[in-house]
């Protein structure tokens, strides 16, 4: 069987936003290393490099984020398209979810009790 999918609209506005998150991340990422050996950062001695350079360096933990916003703003729908993850969920699943993150700690905080025989 033969069949032919053509393309939708969706797939060429994730096409280039991972075109432009893909050409954003690494002009990021190598401007902050060029920012970071400019002031003489050294990753032996992290500690002893300027502010700058460790801000350089440690702020590009956040670069994959901003590359993201960038990308999402490069899709010409502005926040209103953006999807923020909150989904409805079904009840018996948020309170399985409950339940399991009140029993998780109360059985442990039980056995330290009877492990240490107090």
């Amino acid at each position: 069987m033969n069949t032919i999918i053509s393309p939708t609209p969706a797939s060429g506005l994730t096409r280039r936003r991972l075109t432009v998150f893909a050409l954003v991340l690494p002009v990021l990422v190598l401007s902050a290393v060029a920012v970071a050996v400019s002031q003489g950062a050294d990753v032996n001695r992290l500690e002893q490099s300027p502010p700058a350079a460790q801000i350089a360096l440690f702020g590009q933990a956040f670069m994959p984020a901003v590359a993201g916003l960038v990308a999402w703003a490069a899709g010409g729908r502005g926040l209103r398209g953006f999807d923020w993850g909150f989904h409805r969920a079904p009840w018996r699943l948020v309170a399985g979810a409950w339940t399991l993150g009140v029993l998780v700690p109360l059985l442990q905080v039980g056995t330290r009790v009877r492990g240490t025989g107090g």
